[in-house]
Protein backbone atom coordinates (compact mmCIF):
# COMPACT_ATOMS: atom_id res chain seq x y z
CA UNK A 1 0.00 0.00 0.00
CA UNK A 2 1.14 3.32 -1.01
CA UNK A 3 1.51 6.68 1.91
CA UNK A 4 -0.99 8.43 0.03
CA UNK A 5 -3.16 5.66 0.40
CA UNK A 6 -2.91 5.20 3.90
CA UNK A 7 -3.53 8.98 4.50
CA UNK A 8 -6.66 8.65 2.64
CA UNK A 9 -7.64 5.92 4.82
CA UNK A 10 -6.33 7.68 8.29
CA UNK A 11 -8.57 11.12 6.79
CA UNK A 12 -11.16 9.37 6.01
CA UNK A 13 -11.32 7.69 9.31
CA UNK A 14 -10.78 11.12 11.12
CA UNK A 15 -13.47 12.82 9.52
CA UNK A 16 -15.75 10.10 10.06
CA UNK A 17 -14.99 9.73 13.41
CA UNK A 18 -15.28 13.18 14.14
CA UNK A 19 -18.97 13.85 12.76
CA UNK A 20 -20.07 10.88 15.08
CA UNK A 21 -17.97 11.90 18.19
CA UNK A 22 -21.26 12.89 19.91
CA UNK A 23 -22.77 9.93 19.89
CA UNK A 24 -20.98 7.79 23.04
CA UNK A 25 -21.21 4.22 21.75
CA UNK A 26 -21.67 5.14 17.99
CA UNK A 27 -18.71 7.03 18.76
CA UNK A 28 -16.11 4.48 20.45
CA UNK A 29 -17.26 2.03 17.75
CA UNK A 30 -16.65 3.78 14.87
CA UNK A 31 -13.36 5.40 16.22
CA UNK A 32 -11.84 2.31 17.06
CA UNK A 33 -12.66 0.75 13.94
CA UNK A 34 -11.10 3.66 12.47
CA UNK A 35 -8.50 3.27 13.70
CA UNK A 36 -7.94 -0.49 13.69
CA UNK A 37 -8.66 0.01 9.92
CA UNK A 38 -5.28 2.60 9.84
CA UNK A 39 -3.05 1.03 11.69
CA UNK A 40 -3.61 -2.43 9.32
CA UNK A 41 -2.83 -0.17 6.63
CA UNK A 42 0.07 1.37 7.81
CA UNK A 43 1.57 -2.19 7.99
CA UNK A 44 1.55 -2.90 4.81
CA UNK A 45 3.51 0.40 3.54
CA UNK A 46 5.63 -0.24 -0.02
CA UNK A 47 8.72 0.72 0.54
CA UNK A 48 8.71 0.94 -3.47
CA UNK A 49 9.37 4.19 -6.11
CA UNK A 50 7.91 7.37 -5.08
CA UNK A 51 5.00 8.51 -6.13
CA UNK A 52 5.26 11.94 -8.49
CA UNK A 53 3.29 14.80 -7.16
CA UNK A 54 4.07 17.56 -9.82
CA UNK A 55 7.75 18.78 -9.12
CA UNK A 56 7.78 16.70 -5.84
CA UNK A 57 7.40 13.14 -4.84
CA UNK A 58 5.64 11.14 -2.06
CA UNK A 59 7.23 7.47 -1.27
CA UNK A 60 7.22 5.53 1.85
CA UNK A 61 9.93 3.23 3.34
CA UNK A 62 10.35 0.38 6.30
CA UNK A 63 10.96 3.30 8.79
CA UNK A 64 7.98 5.48 8.10
CA UNK A 65 5.90 2.25 8.17
CA UNK A 66 7.50 1.43 11.55
CA UNK A 67 6.82 5.42 12.84
CA UNK A 68 3.28 4.99 11.41
CA UNK A 69 2.79 1.33 13.09
CA UNK A 70 3.92 2.63 16.60
CA UNK A 71 2.14 5.56 16.95
CA UNK A 72 -1.44 4.65 16.07
CA UNK A 73 -0.62 1.46 18.04
CA UNK A 74 0.73 3.28 21.06
CA UNK A 75 -2.25 5.50 20.60
CA UNK A 76 -4.75 2.98 19.86
CA UNK A 77 -4.01 1.45 23.93
CA UNK A 78 -3.84 4.73 25.19
CA UNK A 79 -7.49 5.49 23.77
CA UNK A 80 -8.53 2.04 25.55
CA UNK A 81 -7.18 3.06 28.52
CA UNK A 82 -8.99 6.41 27.97
CA UNK A 83 -11.99 4.84 27.16
CA UNK A 84 -12.28 2.87 30.70
CA UNK A 85 -11.77 5.66 32.44
CA UNK A 86 -13.49 8.21 30.97
CA UNK A 87 -15.36 9.42 27.20
CA UNK A 88 -12.94 11.93 25.13
CA UNK A 89 -14.86 11.96 21.71
CA UNK A 90 -12.28 14.09 19.83
CA UNK A 91 -9.45 11.83 20.75
CA UNK A 92 -9.65 9.02 17.66
CA UNK A 93 -10.14 11.95 15.41
CA UNK A 94 -6.98 13.33 16.87
CA UNK A 95 -4.57 10.45 16.46
CA UNK A 96 -6.05 9.49 12.52
CA UNK A 97 -5.47 12.99 11.74
CA UNK A 98 -2.27 13.75 12.95
CA UNK A 99 -0.82 10.06 12.29
CA UNK A 100 -2.05 10.91 8.37
CA UNK A 101 0.04 14.14 8.21
CA UNK A 102 2.95 12.54 9.54
CA UNK A 103 2.79 9.79 7.22
CA UNK A 104 2.36 12.81 4.39
CA UNK A 105 5.33 14.83 6.27
CA UNK A 106 7.79 12.23 6.49
CA UNK A 107 7.01 10.75 3.24
CA UNK A 108 7.49 13.64 1.16
CA UNK A 109 10.53 14.69 -0.90
CA UNK A 110 12.24 17.85 -0.15
CA UNK A 111 12.31 19.48 3.28
CA UNK A 112 10.14 22.78 2.18
CA UNK A 113 7.42 20.16 1.79
CA UNK A 114 7.24 17.87 5.00
CA UNK A 115 7.39 20.93 6.96
CA UNK A 116 4.60 22.51 5.50
CA UNK A 117 2.67 18.79 6.07
CA UNK A 118 4.07 18.46 9.57
CA UNK A 119 2.63 22.63 10.09
CA UNK A 120 -0.63 21.52 8.99
CA UNK A 121 -0.81 18.31 10.67
CA UNK A 122 -0.09 20.08 13.80
CA UNK A 123 -2.80 22.42 12.98
CA UNK A 124 -5.18 19.92 11.94
CA UNK A 125 -4.56 18.08 15.35
CA UNK A 126 -5.01 21.27 17.66
CA UNK A 127 -8.12 21.92 15.89
CA UNK A 128 -9.70 18.67 16.51
CA UNK A 129 -8.30 18.19 20.05
CA UNK A 130 -9.20 21.73 21.20
CA UNK A 131 -11.80 23.47 19.41
CA UNK A 132 -14.93 21.39 21.13
CA UNK A 133 -16.17 22.53 23.29
CA UNK A 134 -15.13 25.94 23.09
CA UNK A 135 -13.94 26.69 26.52
CA UNK A 136 -11.73 29.55 26.92
CA UNK A 137 -8.70 28.39 28.62
CA UNK A 138 -8.78 25.78 25.01
CA UNK A 139 -9.42 28.55 22.99
CA UNK A 140 -6.35 30.16 24.35
CA UNK A 141 -4.47 26.93 24.06
CA UNK A 142 -5.55 26.41 20.19
CA UNK A 143 -4.72 29.66 19.42
CA UNK A 144 -1.27 29.54 20.90
CA UNK A 145 -0.44 26.15 19.02
CA UNK A 146 -1.73 27.34 15.80
CA UNK A 147 0.87 30.57 15.83
CA UNK A 148 3.11 28.24 16.83
CA UNK A 149 3.07 25.91 14.18
CA UNK A 150 2.51 28.98 11.11
CA UNK A 151 5.94 30.27 12.98
CA UNK A 152 7.42 27.27 12.88
CA UNK A 153 6.28 26.00 9.30
CA UNK A 154 7.61 29.82 8.32
CA UNK A 155 10.96 30.05 9.97
CA UNK A 156 11.70 26.44 8.45
CA UNK A 157 10.75 26.68 5.08
CA UNK A 158 12.51 29.62 4.58
CA UNK A 159 15.46 28.06 6.05
CA UNK A 160 15.70 25.42 3.44
CA UNK A 161 15.00 27.57 0.86
CA UNK A 162 18.17 29.25 1.52
CA UNK A 163 20.38 26.42 2.43
CA UNK A 164 19.41 23.25 0.14
CA UNK A 165 19.90 20.16 1.21
CA UNK A 166 22.26 18.63 -0.99
CA UNK A 167 25.63 20.08 -2.19
CA UNK A 168 24.84 18.94 -6.08
CA UNK A 169 22.20 21.95 -6.45
CA UNK A 170 24.49 24.39 -7.35
CA UNK A 171 23.57 26.72 -4.93
CA UNK A 172 26.25 28.13 -1.80
CA UNK A 173 25.01 30.06 0.71
CA UNK A 174 27.12 32.80 2.41
CA UNK A 175 28.39 31.50 5.70
CA UNK A 176 26.60 34.32 7.54
CA UNK A 177 23.35 32.91 5.80
CA UNK A 178 23.92 29.39 7.23
CA UNK A 179 24.46 30.44 10.49
CA UNK A 180 21.37 32.54 10.54
CA UNK A 181 19.43 29.32 9.35
CA UNK A 182 21.50 26.91 11.95
CA UNK A 183 20.03 28.90 14.85
CA UNK A 184 16.40 29.59 12.87
CA UNK A 185 16.32 25.79 12.71
CA UNK A 186 17.09 25.41 16.57
CA UNK A 187 14.66 27.89 17.35
CA UNK A 188 11.87 25.78 15.17
CA UNK A 189 12.95 22.47 16.82
CA UNK A 190 13.08 24.21 20.34
CA UNK A 191 9.45 25.63 19.95
CA UNK A 192 8.15 22.80 18.93
CA UNK A 193 9.62 19.78 21.70
CA UNK A 194 9.02 22.35 24.27
CA UNK A 195 12.96 23.67 25.06
CA UNK A 196 13.78 26.22 27.64
CA UNK A 197 12.83 29.05 27.27
CA UNK A 198 9.95 27.87 25.30
CA UNK A 199 8.67 25.35 27.49
CA UNK A 200 5.63 26.88 28.71
CA UNK A 201 3.06 25.43 25.96
CA UNK A 202 3.67 21.79 26.86
CA UNK A 203 2.88 22.16 30.05
CA UNK A 204 -0.24 24.51 29.20
CA UNK A 205 -1.11 22.05 26.28
CA UNK A 206 -1.40 19.10 29.34
CA UNK A 207 -4.10 21.07 31.18
CA UNK A 208 -6.56 21.60 28.45
CA UNK A 209 -5.74 18.86 25.90
CA UNK A 210 -7.66 16.00 26.43
CA UNK A 211 -5.11 13.07 27.71
CA UNK A 212 -5.82 10.62 24.97
CA UNK A 213 -4.75 12.85 22.26
CA UNK A 214 -1.57 14.06 24.14
CA UNK A 215 0.55 11.09 22.20
CA UNK A 216 0.18 12.93 19.20
CA UNK A 217 0.15 16.45 20.27
CA UNK A 218 3.02 16.30 22.79
CA UNK A 219 5.53 13.40 21.24
CA UNK A 220 4.13 11.88 18.09
CA UNK A 221 4.05 15.42 16.14
CA UNK A 222 7.63 16.87 18.25
CA UNK A 223 9.27 13.69 17.02
CA UNK A 224 7.95 14.67 13.23
CA UNK A 225 9.64 17.99 13.64
CA UNK A 226 12.50 16.34 14.59
CA UNK A 227 13.25 13.83 12.30
CA UNK A 228 12.68 16.37 9.54
CA UNK A 229 14.88 19.00 10.60
CA UNK A 230 17.39 16.47 11.85
CA UNK A 231 17.38 14.45 8.57
CA UNK A 232 17.87 18.08 6.86
CA UNK A 233 21.01 19.36 8.99
CA UNK A 234 23.67 17.11 7.92
CA UNK A 235 22.95 17.57 4.36
CA UNK A 236 22.68 20.81 4.22
CA UNK A 237 24.96 22.12 6.61
CA UNK A 238 27.87 20.21 7.23
CA UNK A 239 29.99 21.89 4.90
CA UNK A 240 29.23 25.19 6.60
CA UNK A 241 30.47 23.60 10.24
CA UNK A 242 33.80 24.74 10.56
CA UNK A 243 32.57 28.69 10.17
CA UNK A 244 29.49 27.43 12.64
CA UNK A 245 31.69 27.28 16.15
CA UNK A 246 29.76 30.00 17.57
CA UNK A 247 26.36 28.86 16.76
CA UNK A 248 26.44 25.17 17.41
CA UNK A 249 28.01 25.94 20.82
CA UNK A 250 24.77 28.15 21.49
CA UNK A 251 22.70 25.19 20.83
CA UNK A 252 24.39 22.76 23.21
CA UNK A 253 24.73 25.25 25.37
CA UNK A 254 20.56 25.69 24.57
CA UNK A 255 20.26 21.73 24.96
CA UNK A 256 22.54 21.04 28.55
CA UNK A 257 20.47 24.28 29.85
CA UNK A 258 17.07 22.49 28.91
CA UNK A 259 18.41 18.47 30.02
CA UNK A 260 19.42 19.83 33.30
CA UNK A 261 16.28 22.49 34.59
CA UNK A 262 13.84 20.33 32.63
CA UNK A 263 15.23 17.65 34.53
CA UNK A 264 14.75 19.67 37.85
CA UNK A 265 10.93 21.03 36.84
CA UNK A 266 9.85 17.55 36.41
CA UNK A 267 11.07 16.40 39.83
CA UNK A 268 9.14 19.37 41.31
CA UNK A 269 5.96 18.90 39.87
CA UNK A 270 3.31 17.45 42.24
CA UNK A 271 0.60 16.36 39.00
CA UNK A 272 1.86 13.73 37.30
CA UNK A 273 0.58 14.69 33.56
CA UNK A 274 3.01 17.83 34.12
CA UNK A 275 5.39 15.69 35.19
CA UNK A 276 5.36 13.66 31.77
CA UNK A 277 5.21 16.69 30.18
CA UNK A 278 8.39 18.30 31.92
CA UNK A 279 10.12 14.79 30.53
CA UNK A 280 9.31 15.70 27.16
CA UNK A 281 10.68 19.06 28.00
CA UNK A 282 14.10 18.19 29.15
CA UNK A 283 14.61 15.46 26.68
CA UNK A 284 14.31 18.14 24.00
CA UNK A 285 18.10 18.98 25.12
CA UNK A 286 18.36 15.52 23.46
CA UNK A 287 17.22 16.62 19.73
CA UNK A 288 19.05 19.86 20.05
CA UNK A 289 21.93 17.96 20.61
CA UNK A 290 21.33 16.29 17.31
CA UNK A 291 21.23 18.68 15.34
CA UNK A 292 24.01 20.64 16.86
CA UNK A 293 26.18 17.65 15.70
CA UNK A 294 25.65 18.32 11.94
CA UNK A 295 26.75 14.36 11.66
CA UNK A 296 25.24 11.73 10.04
CA UNK A 297 25.77 9.55 12.19
CA UNK A 298 24.27 11.89 14.84
CA UNK A 299 21.05 11.87 12.73
CA UNK A 300 20.98 7.95 12.01
CA UNK A 301 21.39 7.92 16.33
CA UNK A 302 18.20 10.83 16.27
CA UNK A 303 15.95 8.24 14.17
CA UNK A 304 16.40 5.84 16.63
CA UNK A 305 15.81 7.82 19.66
CA UNK A 306 12.97 9.54 18.26
CA UNK A 307 11.06 6.42 18.17
CA UNK A 308 12.05 5.74 21.55
CA UNK A 309 10.93 9.15 22.79
CA UNK A 310 7.94 9.23 21.51
CA UNK A 311 7.02 5.13 22.22
CA UNK A 312 8.32 5.89 26.24
CA UNK A 313 6.07 9.24 26.31
CA UNK A 314 3.04 7.61 25.00
CA UNK A 315 3.15 5.18 27.49
CA UNK A 316 3.90 7.11 30.16
CA UNK A 317 0.71 9.19 28.97
CA UNK A 318 -1.45 6.05 28.88
CA UNK A 319 0.06 5.34 32.65
CA UNK A 320 -0.97 8.77 33.98
CA UNK A 321 -4.97 7.85 32.58
CA UNK A 322 -4.95 5.11 34.59
CA UNK A 323 -3.14 6.37 37.97
CA UNK A 324 -5.41 9.21 37.86
CA UNK A 325 -8.58 6.98 37.00
CA UNK A 326 -7.93 4.80 39.58
CA UNK A 327 -7.18 7.63 42.73
CA UNK A 328 -9.15 9.98 41.28
CA UNK A 329 -6.24 12.30 41.62
CA UNK A 330 -3.02 13.17 40.07
CA UNK A 331 -1.53 14.37 42.84
CA UNK A 332 1.78 12.58 44.06
CA UNK A 333 0.65 14.50 47.77
CA UNK A 334 -2.13 12.95 47.71
CA UNK A 335 -1.41 9.05 46.29
CA UNK A 336 1.35 8.04 48.63
CA UNK A 337 1.53 4.39 49.08
CA UNK A 338 -0.45 3.61 45.47
CA UNK A 339 1.90 0.88 44.46
CA UNK A 340 0.06 -1.66 47.77
CA UNK A 341 -3.05 -1.03 45.48
CA UNK A 342 -2.11 -0.69 42.14
CA UNK A 343 1.17 -3.00 41.34
CA UNK A 344 0.28 -3.59 38.05
CA UNK A 345 0.49 -0.17 37.58
CA UNK A 346 4.52 -0.14 39.28
CA UNK A 347 5.23 -2.84 37.35
CA UNK A 348 3.96 -0.95 33.65
CA UNK A 349 5.98 1.84 35.51
CA UNK A 350 9.20 0.16 36.02
CA UNK A 351 8.97 -1.44 32.84
CA UNK A 352 8.78 2.53 31.32
CA UNK A 353 12.19 3.31 33.11
CA UNK A 354 13.79 0.28 31.91
CA UNK A 355 12.62 1.27 28.34
CA UNK A 356 13.63 5.26 29.06
CA UNK A 357 17.00 4.81 30.76
CA UNK A 358 18.26 1.32 29.30
CA UNK A 359 21.70 0.10 28.96
CA UNK A 360 25.09 -0.48 27.23
CA UNK A 361 23.95 -2.31 24.37
CA UNK A 362 20.38 -1.60 23.84
CA UNK A 363 18.97 0.95 21.71
CA UNK A 364 17.87 3.67 23.94
CA UNK A 365 21.32 3.86 25.85
CA UNK A 366 23.37 3.51 22.68
CA UNK A 367 21.50 5.83 20.33
CA UNK A 368 21.44 8.57 23.47
CA UNK A 369 25.13 8.59 23.88
CA UNK A 370 26.27 8.27 20.25
CA UNK A 371 24.27 11.58 20.42
CA UNK A 372 25.86 13.39 23.17
CA UNK A 373 29.08 12.31 22.06
CA UNK A 374 28.53 13.61 18.98
CA UNK A 375 27.71 17.04 20.03
CA UNK A 376 29.80 17.38 23.37
CA UNK A 377 32.70 16.27 24.56
CA UNK A 378 34.65 16.64 28.34
CA UNK A 379 33.15 18.17 31.11
CA UNK A 380 29.82 18.82 28.62
CA UNK A 381 29.34 15.75 28.38
CA UNK A 382 29.27 14.24 31.31
CA UNK A 383 26.93 17.38 32.32
CA UNK A 384 24.76 16.19 29.02
CA UNK A 385 25.17 12.45 30.32
CA UNK A 386 23.80 13.42 33.54
CA UNK A 387 21.22 15.33 32.64
CA UNK A 388 19.82 12.83 30.07
CA UNK A 389 19.07 10.85 32.67
CA UNK A 390 16.53 13.03 34.30
CA UNK A 391 13.33 11.20 32.84
CA UNK A 392 14.63 8.17 34.52
CA UNK A 393 15.04 10.45 37.23
CA UNK A 394 11.58 11.59 37.43
CA UNK A 395 10.07 8.11 37.24
CA UNK A 396 12.33 6.99 40.05
CA UNK A 397 10.84 9.44 42.26
CA UNK A 398 7.18 8.19 41.32
CA UNK A 399 7.83 4.86 42.38
CA UNK A 400 9.26 6.40 45.17
CA UNK A 401 6.29 7.45 46.46
CA UNK A 402 4.35 4.57 45.57
CA UNK A 403 6.24 2.73 47.90
CA UNK A 404 5.69 4.89 50.95
CA UNK A 405 2.69 4.93 53.66
CA UNK A 406 -0.74 4.65 51.84
CA UNK A 407 -2.68 7.87 51.57
CA UNK A 408 -6.39 7.93 52.40
CA UNK A 409 -6.88 8.44 48.55
CA UNK A 410 -5.36 5.33 47.68
CA UNK A 411 -6.71 3.40 51.06
CA UNK A 412 -9.87 3.55 49.38
CA UNK A 413 -9.24 3.04 46.08
CA UNK A 414 -10.11 -0.04 44.60
CA UNK A 415 -7.64 -2.68 44.02
CA UNK A 416 -6.50 -4.83 40.64
CA UNK A 417 -7.79 -8.03 41.00
CA UNK A 418 -10.36 -8.85 38.29
CA UNK A 419 -14.12 -8.92 39.88
CA UNK A 420 -17.23 -10.92 39.22
CA UNK A 421 -20.82 -9.72 39.75
CA UNK A 422 -22.12 -10.95 42.66
CA UNK A 423 -24.23 -14.33 42.23
CA UNK A 424 -27.76 -13.01 42.98
CA UNK A 425 -27.18 -10.25 40.26
CA UNK A 426 -25.55 -12.91 37.80
CA UNK A 427 -28.89 -15.44 38.34
CA UNK A 428 -31.64 -12.70 37.58
CA UNK A 429 -32.25 -13.93 34.40
CA UNK A 430 -33.35 -17.24 36.87
CA UNK A 431 -35.86 -15.54 38.54
CA UNK A 432 -39.47 -17.15 38.91
CA UNK A 433 -42.65 -15.33 38.56
CA UNK A 434 -43.15 -15.52 42.28
CA UNK A 435 -39.54 -13.69 42.92
CA UNK A 436 -37.80 -17.10 43.63
CA UNK A 437 -35.31 -18.86 42.69
CA UNK A 438 -36.10 -22.51 41.05
CA UNK A 439 -34.73 -25.31 43.43
CA UNK A 440 -32.91 -26.67 40.67
CA UNK A 441 -30.71 -23.90 39.68
CA UNK A 442 -29.94 -23.33 43.73
CA UNK A 443 -28.67 -26.95 43.83
CA UNK A 444 -26.71 -26.52 40.60
CA UNK A 445 -25.30 -23.65 41.95
CA UNK A 446 -23.60 -25.77 44.81
CA UNK A 447 -21.88 -27.72 42.45
CA UNK A 448 -18.21 -25.85 41.15
CA UNK A 449 -19.39 -27.29 37.36
CA UNK A 450 -22.58 -25.96 37.85
CA UNK A 451 -21.40 -22.84 39.62
CA UNK A 452 -18.85 -22.46 36.60
CA UNK A 453 -21.92 -22.67 34.36
CA UNK A 454 -23.46 -20.22 35.44
CA UNK A 455 -21.00 -17.63 35.73
CA UNK A 456 -20.93 -18.34 31.93
CA UNK A 457 -24.53 -17.56 31.01
CA UNK A 458 -24.31 -14.94 33.24
CA UNK A 459 -21.26 -13.46 31.56
CA UNK A 460 -22.88 -13.28 28.37
CA UNK A 461 -26.40 -11.48 29.82
CA UNK A 462 -24.25 -8.95 31.92
CA UNK A 463 -20.83 -8.27 29.84
CA UNK A 464 -21.74 -4.93 30.61
CA UNK A 465 -22.01 -4.91 34.20
CA UNK A 466 -18.73 -7.12 34.41
CA UNK A 467 -16.70 -4.41 31.96
CA UNK A 468 -17.88 -1.39 34.78
CA UNK A 469 -17.31 -3.53 37.96
CA UNK A 470 -13.24 -4.65 35.99
CA UNK A 471 -12.55 -0.95 34.51
CA UNK A 472 -9.54 -0.85 37.04
CA UNK A 473 -7.70 -4.04 35.96
CA UNK A 474 -8.05 -3.56 32.27
CA UNK A 475 -6.56 -0.44 32.06
CA UNK A 476 -3.95 -1.61 34.09
CA UNK A 477 -3.27 -4.76 31.42
CA UNK A 478 -3.27 -1.89 28.48
CA UNK A 479 -1.06 0.09 30.36
CA UNK A 480 1.35 -3.31 30.61
CA UNK A 481 1.00 -3.92 26.78
CA UNK A 482 1.73 0.00 26.48
CA UNK A 483 5.19 -0.81 28.53
CA UNK A 484 5.73 -4.01 26.76
CA UNK A 485 5.85 -2.32 23.52
CA UNK A 486 8.21 0.67 24.75
CA UNK A 487 10.42 -2.26 25.82
CA UNK A 488 10.20 -3.88 22.83
CA UNK A 489 11.25 -0.03 21.07
CA UNK A 490 13.67 0.84 23.46
CA UNK A 491 15.61 -3.23 22.66
CA UNK A 492 15.48 -2.44 18.94
CA UNK A 493 12.91 -4.66 18.00
CA UNK A 494 11.28 -4.24 14.86
CA UNK A 495 13.99 -3.42 13.03
CA UNK A 496 14.12 0.02 14.46
CA UNK A 497 17.97 0.14 14.02
CA UNK A 498 18.06 -0.86 10.50
CA UNK A 499 15.30 1.24 9.75
CA UNK A 500 16.84 4.10 11.29
CA UNK A 501 19.88 4.04 8.98
CA UNK A 502 17.17 4.33 5.80
CA UNK A 503 17.93 8.09 4.33
CA UNK A 504 14.34 8.81 3.88
CA UNK A 505 12.57 11.58 1.42
CA UNK A 506 12.30 14.53 2.98
CA UNK A 507 16.14 15.90 3.02
CA UNK A 508 16.33 15.77 -0.40
CA UNK A 509 15.12 18.42 -2.49
CA UNK A 510 13.19 16.09 -5.19
CA UNK A 511 12.84 13.41 -6.72
CA UNK A 512 10.52 13.66 -9.46
CA UNK A 513 13.09 13.90 -12.27
CA UNK A 514 14.97 10.31 -10.94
Amino acid sequence: MSVLAFAAIALAGAVVATLVRGRRHVGTLVGFAAVIAALASATVIRADHPLLLGGGALGGDAYLRLVLSLCLGGGLLVLIVARLATWQPSAPGVLLGGAAGIGLALGLAGTPAALLAAGAATGAAATLALASPAAPSRIRALMRELRGATTSTVIGVIAAAIVPATSGSGRVAQPAAAALVLVGMALVMAHRFGAIPLHARVSRLSDVTPSAALPILGAWLPAAWGLIIVGWAPAALAPYAPGLGPERGLIVALALLTLLFGTLAALLQDEVEHVVAYTIVADAGLALLALAALDPAARDAARGWLLVFAATRTALIGWTIAFRAAFETGRLCDTGGWLRRAPALGVALAGILVAVVGWPGLLAWDTRLAMLQSATAGPALLLGYAGSLGTGVAICRMLWVGAGRSSAAVAGAPGELPRLPAPSSLGTGSVGPDGTVPTDRVVIARESVGKVRLWLEAAGRNARPALEINRVPLRAFAVLMLAGLACLVAAGAFGVEAAARLPGLAALPSVAGG
